[in-house]
């Protein structure tokens, strides 16, 4: 579904419903075409409820509601201002079962709770498990904001631009350099710009 016809649909709650409810038979299409398959979807922090509030449903609901599946949804969000902690916590009860609570007591399995973000070079630093690949921001894309993506070269000759980023940013006006993360030293990487398109 395109931004624009999404916008076509006035009352809020029926036009996230239609949205989370298409993500959920494309996923469901994923799985009757490969049974054995095993996805993970990483989704904003509503999304993962598995019951509806206030006439939204939303993606987890879905995806139990048409396709009879029970996913794991995780909770990432909610705790997250309360973080105090050097490595993630999952919450348990005292019993060591799985303990949710709040906005999400009832609607998700699991509350994990991530220690405070670090920012290095205006990234989090939990996505510095390897060094970063830097680069200056060439012309005409330095002192605007920008795409930057970077790709495995080899993936990226064999599928051009359907090729997955291995990491992206959008740069600032005033940034002369780029951070990316390759997630694998021996990568051998490029990088692409475009120009980024903000509201």
């Amino acid at each position: 579904m395109k931004e624009s016809q999404e916008k076509e649909i006035a009352d809020w709650r029926q036009r996230s419903n239609y949205r989370d409810s298409l993500q959920a038979v494309n996923i469901l299409a994923v799985l009757r075409a490969h049974p054995q398959a095993k996805i993970f979807a990483y989704v904003g922090y509503d999304h993962v409820r598995e019951k509806a509030d206030d006439g939204v449903k939303r993606l987890a609901t879905y995806l139990h509601e048409l396709g009879h599946i029970n996913p794991l949804t995780i909770d990432q969000t909610l705790l997250y201002p309360s973080a105090t902690g050097a490595g993630p916590l999952a919450l348990t009860s005292a019993s060591g079962t799985p303990a949710v609570v709040g906005l999400y007591s009832g609607s998700v399995d699991l509350q994990v709770v991530h220690p405070p973000v670090a920012w290095v070079n205006n990234r989090p630093n939990w996505l510095a498990t390897t060094a970063p690949v830097v680069a200056d921001i060439p012309p005409p894309y330095a002192g605007k904001p920008a795409l930057a993506q970077l790709y495995d070269q080899a993936e990226y000759a064999r599928y051009g631009a359907q090729a997955v980023p291995l990491d992206q940013y959008i740069t600032t006006k005033d940034q002369r350099k780029v951070y990316l993360f390759p997630y694998q030293e021996s990568r051998k990487t490029l990088i692409n710009y475009k120009p980024a398109e903000l509201p």
